[in-house]
């Protein structure tokens, strides 16, 4: 039996997002709305979504008022819904990315006292945040950016302080996505022995030395991997364990994901003295739910 691409959307939703698309759906609709009623058909079986019949069966079974293409398009009409709703809480869920459109549109309207205030705002948590984070990298260049290249005066006040800051974010970003790539093109080429030496070489010269902590342990990420040692493993492995990074991020997981590989290879070739090392990087992965997706290991 198919499953329906409703159905199958709506088997990714935890206890909350349930909620939360119940509160979106209030919003666009409400209690008296055909959508609404066939929602609340839906989460009402939310457990045994997989066990539920096809489409047409469900109408038959459930709904036989309507007509089968009343009833598709009620149901279609419900995906659009989960689909906005889902674009609308992945935006809300990235780090600064409100505000960072709050701080464009005032500043595409010339509200730019206003804009300042929320280029201060954004400034302050991230200097709060005591964690290395490559979205708080992001997001100070986002709003470097985002002022300068506008018609707000701040550009003028600030002297050459909003620009420089724009390219020192802009280059320390390239730094650490450019090691992510480095990093996988040399696994990748490795694994599925493809020749990446050109990429290679071009993203190499992207690269520069850098006394930013975030950016000096995603430089070495790819020396790891084009000569595996214990010294170098071990050392990003304790630096894992200080918990600096921001967690969780896209970063965090590429990192620990990338130390594992690594560990692994290590091991098959005989140069890690002990197994320690990975055991505590496993139990690791397993305490931050590092290689889980909406609470399953992937297969």
């Amino acid at each position: 039996m198919k499953t329906s691409k409703l159905i199958t959307a709506l088997m990714t939703l935890n206890k909350e997002e349930w909620f939360l698309f119940r509160k979106y759906l209030l919003y666009e609709t409400s209690e008296e709305s055909e959508i609404f009623g066939l929602f609340t058909f839906y989460q009402s079986r939310k457990g045994r979504l997989e066990k539920l019949d096809d489409t047409d069966e469900i109408r038959q079974k459930h709904f036989s008022d309507y007509a089968p293409k009343i009833f598709l398009n009620l149901n279609s009409k419900l995906y659009n819904l989960f689909e906005d709703w889902l674009a609308y809480y992945q935006f809300k869920s990235e780090p600064h990315q409100s505000q960072l459109s709050l701080l464009k549109a005032l500043n595409k309207r010339g509200l730019y006292k206003h804009a300042d205030q929320v280029a201060k705002s954004i400034g302050k948590r991230i200097e709060k945040n005591q964690l290395l984070s490559m979205d708080d990298i992001k997001a100070s260049h986002a709003v470097n950016h985002l002022q300068y290249f506008s018609n707000n005066p701040i550009k003028y006040n600030s002297g050459t302080a909003l620009l420089e800051g724009t390219i020192d974010n802009h280059l320390a970003f390239i730094n650490i996505q450019s090691s992510l790539y480095l990093t996988e093109l040399i696994n990748f080429s490795k694994v599925q022995n493809q020749d990446y030496s050109q990429l290679i070489s071009q993203l190499k010269s992207h690269l520069n030395d850098s006394t930013s902590p975030l950016e000096k342990k995603s430089l070495q990420l790819p020396k790891l991997f084009v000569d595996p040692n214990e010294k170098l493993f071990i050392k990003l492995k304790d630096f894992l364990f200080e918990n600096k990074l921001q967690y969780p991020s896209e970063f965090h997981t590429l990192f620990t994901l990338y130390l594992l590989s690594i560990s692994l290879k290590l091991w098959s070739k005989n140069l890690i003295s002990s197994p320690n090392p990975i055991l505590e990087l496993y139990d690791y992965i397993f305490e931050k739910d590092v290689i889980s997706e909406n609470g399953k290991i992937p297969v």
